[in-house]
């Protein structure tokens, strides 16, 4: 899975490309957390998502 991180004043886009399932999701979960410490606001454009499991859904729930 690919993510394209872009950077504005203090907020990250995250755009995920592909699945978001159980062999994605811990890579984008760390790649979330690392976001999230260098700005305090993030958004994740779903637009280029194809598929989001409970895995995925996980790794926003323990980024909240």
């Amino acid at each position: 899975m690919k993510t394209e991180k872009k950077l504005y004043n203090d907020m990250v886009v995250l755009t995920p490309y592909g699945r978001l399932d159980g062999i994605t999701a811990p890579e984008f979960q760390e790649e979330l957390f690392a976001a999230l410490k260098e700005r305090p606001n993030l958004v994740v454009d779903l637009k280029e998502t194809e598929y989001i499991s409970s895995s995925g859904l996980r790794a926003f729930l323990a980024a909240k």
